[in-house]
């Protein structure tokens, strides 16, 4: 028993020395990089925080946090960032226990603008009439930098059993 437990221990001692060797490695491998006190995110860090912010305004059903990570010049087709506004609080009002979930994801930045593609699964239950609906879609987003923030611009979605792709 002793020399499981001891083991158990020096893995999550290894563990965490490998966490700490992400959190100071130089921002040209992808990861954080610290400057005195304060920790610097590279773009593709800075990319995944938008997504995880998606992420939670959806579970939490927070409008702003969700829309936080829309540029107020959103634009695809004729869904400006007020239909998305509209339409979020919407689904917010008569969903609840909203799962949310992005896998596949695929990071290209050029400059100041990235484009991200995922597959993006979420579920939730409608308050009316209790029933869970669940879908996939395939997301891809087109960001800009705005300051030191990156804000969605447009995006693009699909079915991912379709083989025909486009806006729906």
């Amino acid at each position: 028993m002793y020399l499981k437990s001891r083991k158990n221990n020096l893995l999550l001692i290894i563990s965490m020395a490998v966490l700490t060797a992400i959190l100071i490695s130089p921002a040209s491998s992808g990861f954080a990089q610290t400057s005195g006190d304060t920790i610097m995110l590279t773009d593709e860090q800075k990319i995944m925080n938008v997504l995880e912010n998606l992420k939670k305004g959806a579970e939490e059903r927070n409008v702003d946090l969700y829309m936080s990570c829309f540029s107020r010049n959103f634009s695809t087709g004729n869904l400006k960032y007020e239909n998305v506004h509209s339409d979020i609080s919407g689904a917010f009002q008569v969903n609840e226990n909203i799962t949310c979930n992005f896998s596949d994801i695929s990071i290209n930045i050029v400059e100041e603008t990235a484009t991200v593609t995922y597959i993006q699964d979420i579920n939730q239950k409608n308050i009316d009439t209790g029933k869970t609906n669940g879908f996939s879609l395939n997301i891809k987003n087109t960001l800009k930098k705005e300051g030191d923030d990156w804000k969605i611009y447009s995006l693009e979605w699909s079915s991912p059993s379709k083989s025909a792709t486009g806006k729906q």
